[in-house]
């Protein structure tokens, strides 16, 4: 029986209405369907099983920057040296015998003139005698002479006497042996002087100093 105006259109459109909700439902439950509004989107997980993992190596120590202890100094095998000074002129002696720190050294006779450092001055003039690092002497004595030691003439002297193996208290030290020059006249000029212990050695020491001094 065919079926004419308007329940003829009655099936088609059931049949459409039932097919627009059934896609819709498909959509509603589909895994690739976007989220409703309001929900929270899933959290990823990165898994971290079995990755290397970094490490930071300590710091190298640095190298010791303290400063080493200073060696104490070491005394030389000779006397200081020996300045004659007059006026603005200042020279350094000739070493002769001498003993220091336990080492003897002999000359026999007196340096000729020409080795010696020379200084010309007035017979007023007033001579003074130091050690160049500015240690003391417990004695001292100044002479002149022509050309030998045995023709000595003594001028001036001071301190006194010790014996290193007494035990009387060392005199005290002296820094300075001043005295007047020798009469006019071409010389040498020695000056002679004596250490208490320690400071020249266990023994005690002494030193020979000599210069050419010319008196105009």
């Amino acid at each position: 029986m065919r079926r004419t105006g308007t329940s003829a259109l009655a099936l088609p459109a059931t049949a459409i209405v039932a097919s627009m909700w059934l896609a819709l439902a498909c959509a509603v439950g589909s895994p690739s369907a976007p989220p409703s509004i309001g929900q929270a989107s899933p959290t990823a997980v990165i898994p971290t099983a079995g990755l290397p993992t970094a490490s930071i190596a300590p710091p190298t120590a640095k190298p010791s920057t303290a400063t080493p202890s200073v060696s104490p100094t070491v005394q030389t095998a000779e006397p200081p040296a020996g300045d004659l000074t007059v006026g603005a002129l200042k020279a350094s002696g000739h070493l002769g015998s001498y003993c220091w720190v336990g080492v003897c050294s002999d000359e026999f006779e007196l340096a000729p003139k020409s080795s010696l450092p020379t200084l010309h001055v007035l017979p007023s003039a007033q001579l003074e005698f130091t050690l160049a690092d500015g240690s003391g002497f417990v004695q001292w004595d100044a002479s002149y002479s022509s050309a030998k030691m045995a023709d000595l003439v003594p001028i001036d002297g001071g301190g006194s006497a010790y014996d290193p193996d007494s035990t009387a208290t060392p005199p005290p030290d002296l820094v300075t042996a001043a005295f007047a020059a020798p009469p006019r006249g071409d010389w040498t000029l020695v000056v002679t002087l004596h250490f208490v212990d320690a400071a020249a050695s266990v023994t005690g020491g002494s030193a020979v100093y000599s210069w050419h001094l010319i008196v105009q």
